[in-house]
């Protein structure tokens, strides 16, 4: 019988011993890493990840862009950050605690973002942003893709004539290749922070090969942007020597 992976906690560590972390955390796994590169791979790789703890020396602007650029690309990922002179400098919308702090407060603190109620971004595509257009069969309205993943997208503006429940074909432009796939129109909904209505699709009968190409260039977009949040990952591009047979048949060079 399949057991799903106990949740567990991302631990980089420059401070507290991780078996510290691990008595005062309840019901969840600690697992500490010790470079940024690992603890970048655990947020993109490990989906029993549920929280992250930073215990830094420092919170130099260096650590308080990379929180910025992981809460960006993870919205819902609780974050505790453990520092010498915390809450000073606490970046918005994480969890800060000294380090020097009673055991208590630290178990309050790691069990307050980590427990069973707290919401969950368990989505099984990882998403990423890219500025691309999207066109619908029989649509002369060029959309823009906010967001995408191997499971959909989601396209802006409505325009006229979307109704939700249709089924659709729908092309994806990449920048030298494009997407075609089977989606249906999900609800419309307004855009997080933006004026603009949009509405998202899901992918119908996507290829196993052209779901793993999907995660695969958004996981690379992701590993890119938090390894160096001052970049901003390019839209892909297939090199003329690539199989495209490999990817999928939904993909072709434009």
């Amino acid at each position: 019988m399949y057991t799903p992976p106990m949740d567990r906690l991302v631990y980089y560590c420059e401070g507290l011993q991780p078996e510290v972390l691990q008595v005062a955390a309840d019901a969840v796994e600690v697992s500490p890493v010790y470079s940024r590169h690992r603890l970048v791979q655990a947020l993109v790789d490990d989906p029993a990840v549920v929280g992250v703890v930073i215990d830094i020396n420092d919170l130099s602007e260096e650590w308080g862009a990379f929180i910025t650029s992981a809460l960006r690309s993870f919205p819902l990922l609780p974050v505790l950050l453990i520092y010498p002179d915390a809450p000073a400098g606490c970046p918005p919308g994480v969890t800060c605690v000294r380090r020097d702090a009673s055991d208590d407060r630290l178990t309050r603190a790691l069990n307050g973002f980590a427990g069973g109620d707290q919401p969950r971004d368990r989505r099984r595509y990882h998403r990423y942003q890219w500025p691309l257009r999207a066109a619908l069969a029989g649509d002369d309205t060029v959309h823009r893709i906010s967001e995408i993943s191997a499971g959909g997208a989601y396209l802006e503006p409505l325009g006229p004539g979307i109704e939700s429940g249709k089924e659709r074909e729908l092309a994806i432009y990449f920048q030298n290749f494009r997407m075609s796939a089977r989606c249906i129109i999900l609800d419309p909904r307004g855009t997080a922070g933006a004026r603009s209505t949009g509405f998202g699709v899901r992918f119908l009968d996507l290829s196993a090969q052209a779901e793993g190409f999907i995660n695969r260039i958004v996981q690379d977009a992701l590993i890119e942007l938090l390894l160096d949040p001052e970049t901003e990952p390019g839209i892909p591009v297939l090199h003329e020597e690539e199989d495209l047979l490999s990817i999928g048949d939904e993909f072709a060079l434009t």
